[in-house]
């Protein structure tokens, strides 16, 4: 069975011997509407912000120092845990960083090493999020916020938290925990246990 490339049928195949080149094989004819796909497809690669042109290169490199950026942060939040913490200490990256737990030598609070789970409505049930505020309140974790760059994460004061388990956490994390520092130029906050028992 031939499988017909771009909506080619065997109309629009024409023999190598009607072109003047010796042999069986068939080659394509494009046509009319193949040749205008093919204008369109490369002109809109060179307008389109993922296709190839000089204002796309800066965005790469924009991007690459982000990364820079973020990799700055996370050595400040090294050395800040080195400096301030043991590696009995627990520590709740408030985000997706959890390569920091690793790096860092420190464990994660509870179940959830990072609060992605927790975003989408329904996903979790109400008793694992009671387990989880539970694990925060026994373990008392270093919290660092990293929502300031990554937008996928909300504020760890939000008012608006996307959903009923981040919204149920934040309410927990604000009556018992305080801002003491800051990392990565004053992007990252650094949050102690400051609840009861303390």
């Amino acid at each position: 069975m031939l499988v017909e490339p771009l909506g080619l049928n065997k109309l629009n195949y024409i023999s190598s011997k009607e072109e003047g080149v010796s042999g069986n094989i068939k080659i394509p004819k494009i046509c009319n509407q193949t040749i205008l796909l093919l204008v369109i497809v490369l002109t809109f690669s060179f307008i389109n912000p993922l296709g190839p042109s000089f204002s796309n290169i800066k965005k790469i490199i924009k991007l690459m120092n982000s990364e820079e950026i973020i990799l700055t942060h996370q050595r400040q939040t090294l050395d800040y845990l080195e400096n301030n913490s043991t590696p009995n200490d627990y520590l709740l990256m408030w985000g997706n960083e959890v390569n920091l737990n690793f790096s860092g030598g420190r464990l994660a609070p509870g179940r959830y090493v990072h609060i992605i789970p927790l975003l989408s409505e329904g996903y979790v049930s109400d008793s694992s999020v009671a387990a989880f505020i539970e694990d925060i309140d026994q373990k008392k974790p270093i919290i660092i916020d990293t929502s300031r760059t990554n937008a996928i994460v909300p504020s760890i004061f939000c008012k608006d938290c996307r959903s009923s388990a981040i919204s149920t956490i934040v309410e927990f994390i604000n009556a018992n925990y305080k801002v003491i520092d800051e990392v990565g130029d004053g992007t990252w906050l650094v949050l102690e246990y400051s609840g009861p028992n303390n």
